[in-house]
């Protein structure tokens, strides 16, 4: 009988245990979390690709390639609204694969 007595006080200490544990972990009384926040303005405008200042519209009938770039009013607009590196960056990567793009064409 004493040895029952003795197992389930160790349960009862091992789950009221885990219940202090779990109480003091999820806790936010003493934790300050600061929380990131962005304006949409940055994400709606980094998504938005400004128009084109040319309307005109090509047709090809044919199987082919398209290779197109920005007009430069419409680059210096992307440019305006994406922070430096990223331009940077995206912008020698078009130039990269386009050119690998190019040269897989030829052979």
């Amino acid at each position: 009988m004493k040895n029952k007595h003795n197992v389930s006080n160790r349960w009862c200490l091992l789950f009221f245990l885990m219940v202090t544990v779990l109480y003091v972990s999820c806790s936010n009384s003493t934790r300050q979390h600061t929380i990131e926040t962005r304006t949409n303005d940055y994400n709606d405008t980094i998504r938005r690709k400004p128009p084109s200042s040319f309307s005109d519209t090509i047709a090809i009938d044919f199987p082919a390639a398209v290779f197109y770039n920005p007009d430069s009013m419409q680059l210096e607009k992307i440019k305006e609204i994406t922070p430096k590196n990223e331009f940077e960056s995206e912008v020698h990567n078009c130039f990269y694969l386009m050119r690998n793009a190019r040269i897989i064409l030829k052979k």
